[in-house]
Protein backbone atom coordinates (compact mmCIF):
# COMPACT_ATOMS: atom_id res chain seq x y z
CA UNK A 1 0.00 0.00 0.00
CA UNK A 2 1.05 3.62 -0.92
CA UNK A 3 0.35 6.30 1.01
CA UNK A 4 -0.55 9.67 -1.02
CA UNK A 5 -1.37 13.09 -0.47
CA UNK A 6 -2.96 15.34 -2.68
CA UNK A 7 -3.48 18.97 -2.96
CA UNK A 8 -6.37 19.91 -4.40
CA UNK A 9 -7.24 23.60 -6.64
CA UNK A 10 -10.36 24.05 -4.14
CA UNK A 11 -11.92 20.88 -3.58
CA UNK A 12 -15.21 19.49 -3.77
CA UNK A 13 -16.52 19.63 -7.69
CA UNK A 14 -16.64 23.29 -8.45
CA UNK A 15 -14.33 22.35 -11.72
CA UNK A 16 -12.94 19.79 -14.13
CA UNK A 17 -9.74 19.77 -12.62
CA UNK A 18 -11.35 18.68 -9.12
CA UNK A 19 -14.10 16.72 -10.81
CA UNK A 20 -11.05 14.47 -12.81
CA UNK A 21 -9.27 14.15 -9.70
CA UNK A 22 -12.18 13.23 -7.41
CA UNK A 23 -12.20 9.92 -10.19
CA UNK A 24 -8.57 9.36 -9.97
CA UNK A 25 -8.38 8.94 -5.94
CA UNK A 26 -11.20 7.15 -6.53
CA UNK A 27 -9.20 4.29 -8.56
CA UNK A 28 -5.97 4.51 -6.53
CA UNK A 29 -8.55 3.65 -3.19
CA UNK A 30 -9.86 0.36 -5.52
CA UNK A 31 -6.10 -0.46 -5.95
CA UNK A 32 -5.64 -0.57 -2.24
CA UNK A 33 -3.43 2.41 -1.52
CA UNK A 34 -4.47 5.17 1.43
CA UNK A 35 -4.97 8.70 -0.52
CA UNK A 36 -5.60 12.12 1.62
CA UNK A 37 -6.84 14.96 0.10
CA UNK A 38 -6.31 18.27 1.21
CA UNK A 39 -8.72 21.02 -0.09
CA UNK A 40 -8.96 24.84 0.71
CA UNK A 41 -13.35 25.39 0.95
CA UNK A 42 -14.82 23.31 3.66
CA UNK A 43 -16.42 20.07 2.42
CA UNK A 44 -20.32 20.51 1.45
CA UNK A 45 -22.37 17.34 2.90
CA UNK A 46 -22.54 15.52 -0.17
CA UNK A 47 -19.14 15.85 -1.04
CA UNK A 48 -18.13 14.55 2.88
CA UNK A 49 -20.00 11.98 2.42
CA UNK A 50 -18.37 11.00 -0.97
CA UNK A 51 -15.00 11.57 0.57
CA UNK A 52 -16.13 8.76 3.83
CA UNK A 53 -18.11 6.23 1.33
CA UNK A 54 -14.72 5.67 -0.39
CA UNK A 55 -12.48 5.80 3.02
CA UNK A 56 -10.34 9.09 1.82
CA UNK A 57 -9.10 11.29 4.70
CA UNK A 58 -8.92 15.09 4.31
CA UNK A 59 -8.27 18.13 5.69
CA UNK A 60 -9.01 22.06 5.06
CA UNK A 61 -6.30 24.32 4.81
CA UNK A 62 -6.22 28.05 3.98
CA UNK A 63 -4.08 28.53 0.91
CA UNK A 64 -4.38 30.24 -2.77
CA UNK A 65 -2.55 30.20 -5.87
CA UNK A 66 0.65 31.53 -7.07
CA UNK A 67 -1.34 34.88 -8.72
CA UNK A 68 -2.97 35.76 -5.52
CA UNK A 69 0.47 36.78 -3.96
CA UNK A 70 -0.13 40.24 -5.46
CA UNK A 71 -2.78 40.31 -2.45
CA UNK A 72 -1.78 41.85 0.92
CA UNK A 73 -1.66 39.05 3.34
CA UNK A 74 -0.94 35.98 0.66
CA UNK A 75 2.44 35.84 1.09
CA UNK A 76 2.26 35.26 4.73
CA UNK A 77 -1.08 32.72 4.80
CA UNK A 78 1.21 30.35 1.55
CA UNK A 79 3.93 30.38 3.88
CA UNK A 80 2.02 29.43 6.44
CA UNK A 81 0.22 26.28 4.24
CA UNK A 82 3.63 25.03 3.49
CA UNK A 83 4.34 24.69 6.94
CA UNK A 84 1.30 22.71 7.51
CA UNK A 85 1.72 20.29 4.79
CA UNK A 86 5.34 19.57 5.95
CA UNK A 87 4.18 18.82 9.26
CA UNK A 88 1.51 16.35 7.89
CA UNK A 89 4.36 14.95 5.50
CA UNK A 90 6.16 14.55 8.55
CA UNK A 91 3.56 13.10 11.15
CA UNK A 92 1.58 10.23 7.95
CA UNK A 93 5.23 9.69 6.12
CA UNK A 94 3.33 9.47 3.01
CA UNK A 95 5.11 8.31 0.07
CA UNK A 96 4.34 10.62 -2.63
CA UNK A 97 2.73 14.33 -3.06
CA UNK A 98 0.55 15.13 -5.68
CA UNK A 99 -0.14 18.80 -6.86
CA UNK A 100 -3.41 18.93 -9.12
CA UNK A 101 -2.97 22.31 -11.24
CA UNK A 102 0.15 24.12 -11.96
CA UNK A 103 -1.36 27.12 -9.69
CA UNK A 104 0.50 26.53 -6.48
CA UNK A 105 3.54 25.13 -5.16
CA UNK A 106 2.98 24.65 -1.37
CA UNK A 107 2.91 20.99 -1.33
CA UNK A 108 5.90 20.66 -4.00
CA UNK A 109 8.38 22.80 -1.26
CA UNK A 110 7.23 20.76 1.84
CA UNK A 111 7.59 17.64 0.06
CA UNK A 112 11.22 18.91 -1.49
CA UNK A 113 11.96 19.61 2.33
CA UNK A 114 10.36 16.20 3.12
CA UNK A 115 12.16 13.91 0.83
CA UNK A 116 8.86 12.84 -0.39
CA UNK A 117 8.58 11.94 -4.38
CA UNK A 118 6.22 14.61 -6.22
CA UNK A 119 4.11 14.45 -9.13
CA UNK A 120 2.66 17.84 -11.22
CA UNK A 121 -0.70 17.28 -12.49
CA UNK A 122 -1.29 20.23 -15.37
CA UNK A 123 -4.57 20.88 -17.00
CA UNK A 124 -3.56 24.11 -18.49
CA UNK A 125 -1.83 24.82 -21.52
CA UNK A 126 0.71 27.89 -20.97
CA UNK A 127 -0.68 30.20 -23.47
CA UNK A 128 -3.75 32.98 -23.38
CA UNK A 129 -5.26 33.05 -19.74
CA UNK A 130 -2.42 31.12 -18.43
CA UNK A 131 0.54 32.23 -20.31
CA UNK A 132 1.72 33.75 -17.24
CA UNK A 133 2.40 29.81 -15.67
CA UNK A 134 5.52 30.20 -18.30
CA UNK A 135 7.32 31.56 -15.82
CA UNK A 136 6.93 28.59 -13.42
CA UNK A 137 8.23 25.67 -15.64
CA UNK A 138 11.70 26.12 -14.37
CA UNK A 139 10.11 25.92 -10.67
CA UNK A 140 8.27 22.96 -11.88
CA UNK A 141 10.75 21.01 -13.56
CA UNK A 142 12.75 21.17 -10.05
CA UNK A 143 9.91 20.25 -7.85
CA UNK A 144 8.64 17.44 -9.94
CA UNK A 145 9.59 13.82 -10.12
CA UNK A 146 7.28 13.63 -12.85
CA UNK A 147 4.58 16.10 -14.86
CA UNK A 148 1.68 14.52 -15.70
CA UNK A 149 -0.36 16.20 -18.00
CA UNK A 150 -4.33 16.31 -19.19
CA UNK A 151 -3.77 15.67 -22.71
CA UNK A 152 -0.91 14.26 -25.60
CA UNK A 153 -0.80 17.48 -26.65
CA UNK A 154 -0.57 19.25 -23.77
CA UNK A 155 2.16 16.60 -22.43
CA UNK A 156 3.75 17.54 -26.16
CA UNK A 157 3.91 21.56 -25.73
CA UNK A 158 5.06 21.52 -21.83
CA UNK A 159 7.79 19.33 -23.05
CA UNK A 160 9.19 22.28 -24.94
CA UNK A 161 9.23 24.29 -20.98
CA UNK A 162 11.22 20.79 -19.45
CA UNK A 163 14.04 19.23 -20.57
CA UNK A 164 15.10 16.84 -17.39
CA UNK A 165 11.66 15.93 -15.74
CA UNK A 166 10.34 13.19 -17.19
CA UNK A 167 6.52 14.62 -18.70
CA UNK A 168 3.44 11.94 -18.95
CA UNK A 169 -0.42 12.27 -20.28
CA UNK A 170 -3.49 11.11 -18.76
CA UNK A 171 -6.96 11.29 -20.20
CA UNK A 172 -9.58 12.77 -17.62
CA UNK A 173 -12.29 9.90 -16.39
CA UNK A 174 -15.60 9.96 -15.62
CA UNK A 175 -18.37 7.47 -14.01
CA UNK A 176 -20.86 10.19 -13.03
CA UNK A 177 -24.28 8.22 -13.51
CA UNK A 178 -26.87 10.19 -15.55
CA UNK A 179 -25.29 9.96 -19.24
CA UNK A 180 -27.81 7.62 -20.42
CA UNK A 181 -29.23 9.65 -23.38
CA UNK A 182 -33.09 10.07 -24.02
CA UNK A 183 -34.73 8.69 -27.00
CA UNK A 184 -34.07 10.45 -30.89
CA UNK A 185 -37.44 11.95 -30.99
CA UNK A 186 -38.01 15.42 -32.70
CA UNK A 187 -35.37 17.10 -34.74
CA UNK A 188 -31.61 17.11 -33.85
CA UNK A 189 -30.28 20.05 -32.07
CA UNK A 190 -27.14 21.65 -31.02
CA UNK A 191 -26.45 21.24 -27.42
CA UNK A 192 -23.94 22.24 -25.05
CA UNK A 193 -23.79 20.72 -21.57
CA UNK A 194 -20.93 23.34 -20.34
CA UNK A 195 -21.54 25.84 -17.69
CA UNK A 196 -21.86 29.63 -18.94
CA UNK A 197 -18.77 31.46 -18.66
CA UNK A 198 -16.22 33.01 -20.47
CA UNK A 199 -13.79 30.46 -19.88
CA UNK A 200 -16.39 28.03 -21.52
CA UNK A 201 -16.49 31.10 -24.56
CA UNK A 202 -20.25 30.83 -24.65
CA UNK A 203 -21.02 33.78 -26.34
CA UNK A 204 -18.50 32.24 -29.58
CA UNK A 205 -20.75 29.66 -29.28
CA UNK A 206 -23.99 31.25 -29.81
CA UNK A 207 -22.68 33.51 -32.43
CA UNK A 208 -21.49 30.15 -34.46
CA UNK A 209 -25.12 28.79 -34.29
CA UNK A 210 -26.06 32.82 -35.64
CA UNK A 211 -24.11 31.81 -39.11
CA UNK A 212 -24.98 27.73 -39.04
CA UNK A 213 -29.07 29.13 -38.63
CA UNK A 214 -28.49 31.00 -41.79
CA UNK A 215 -28.26 27.24 -43.55
CA UNK A 216 -30.38 25.13 -41.33
CA UNK A 217 -33.28 27.99 -40.43
CA UNK A 218 -34.89 25.26 -38.33
CA UNK A 219 -32.00 24.57 -36.21
CA UNK A 220 -32.38 25.03 -32.74
CA UNK A 221 -29.31 25.20 -29.86
CA UNK A 222 -30.15 24.11 -26.10
CA UNK A 223 -27.42 25.46 -23.20
CA UNK A 224 -27.75 23.08 -20.38
CA UNK A 225 -25.34 24.14 -18.09
CA UNK A 226 -24.92 26.53 -14.85
CA UNK A 227 -24.37 30.14 -14.72
CA UNK A 228 -21.33 30.60 -13.16
CA UNK A 229 -20.67 34.52 -14.19
CA UNK A 230 -23.74 36.04 -14.20
CA UNK A 231 -22.44 38.82 -15.98
CA UNK A 232 -21.18 37.10 -18.59
CA UNK A 233 -24.53 35.34 -19.07
CA UNK A 234 -26.37 38.80 -19.44
CA UNK A 235 -23.65 39.62 -22.47
CA UNK A 236 -24.80 36.53 -23.92
CA UNK A 237 -28.51 36.98 -23.71
CA UNK A 238 -28.10 41.08 -24.75
CA UNK A 239 -26.58 39.47 -27.80
CA UNK A 240 -29.18 37.43 -28.56
CA UNK A 241 -31.59 39.70 -28.18
CA UNK A 242 -30.06 42.88 -30.13
CA UNK A 243 -29.31 40.16 -33.32
CA UNK A 244 -33.03 38.91 -32.77
CA UNK A 245 -31.43 35.27 -32.99
CA UNK A 246 -34.27 32.95 -32.18
CA UNK A 247 -33.90 28.99 -31.73
CA UNK A 248 -31.80 29.53 -28.33
CA UNK A 249 -32.83 28.56 -25.37
CA UNK A 250 -30.96 28.09 -21.44
CA UNK A 251 -31.75 25.43 -19.14
CA UNK A 252 -29.50 25.92 -16.72
CA UNK A 253 -29.70 22.83 -15.02
CA UNK A 254 -26.47 21.73 -14.37
CA UNK A 255 -27.39 19.15 -11.97
CA UNK A 256 -29.62 17.51 -14.75
CA UNK A 257 -27.68 18.74 -17.66
CA UNK A 258 -27.38 15.18 -19.65
CA UNK A 259 -30.85 14.30 -18.50
CA UNK A 260 -32.39 16.66 -21.42
CA UNK A 261 -29.82 15.34 -23.99
CA UNK A 262 -31.64 13.28 -26.67
CA UNK A 263 -29.61 10.62 -28.67
CA UNK A 264 -29.95 12.47 -32.18
CA UNK A 265 -28.44 15.47 -30.41
CA UNK A 266 -24.69 17.09 -31.60
CA UNK A 267 -23.02 18.01 -28.61
CA UNK A 268 -20.85 21.16 -28.92
CA UNK A 269 -17.79 22.19 -26.59
CA UNK A 270 -16.45 25.40 -26.58
CA UNK A 271 -13.69 26.88 -24.50
CA UNK A 272 -10.48 29.60 -24.64
CA UNK A 273 -8.51 26.77 -23.07
CA UNK A 274 -9.17 23.21 -22.98
CA UNK A 275 -7.32 19.77 -22.76
CA UNK A 276 -9.47 17.34 -22.61
CA UNK A 277 -12.22 18.27 -21.02
CA UNK A 278 -14.48 16.02 -18.86
CA UNK A 279 -17.71 16.61 -20.45
CA UNK A 280 -16.34 15.70 -24.26
CA UNK A 281 -15.06 12.41 -22.28
CA UNK A 282 -18.81 11.72 -20.86
CA UNK A 283 -19.98 12.64 -24.83
CA UNK A 284 -18.14 9.78 -25.76
CA UNK A 285 -19.27 7.59 -23.10
CA UNK A 286 -22.81 7.85 -24.25
CA UNK A 287 -22.04 7.40 -27.71
CA UNK A 288 -23.56 10.85 -28.83
CA UNK A 289 -22.73 12.84 -31.75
Amino acid sequence: MTKIIVLAPVGGTSNGADIAANHQIVHLRALGHDVTLVVRVPHTAEYARFLDDHGIASHVLDYGWWGDLAEDGQAMRDAAVVGALAVLLDRERFDVAITNTVHMPWLAIAAAGAGVPHLWLIHEFPSGQFASTRAAYPFVEAFSNEILAASPLLARELSEYVSHTPVNYFLPYTDAPGLAPGGGNGAPRLVSVNHVSEGKNTLELVKVYELVRRRFPELTLEIRGGVNEPAYADVVRTYIAERGLGGVTFASDPAANWAGVRQNDVVVHTSHLETFSLTLTETLKGALP
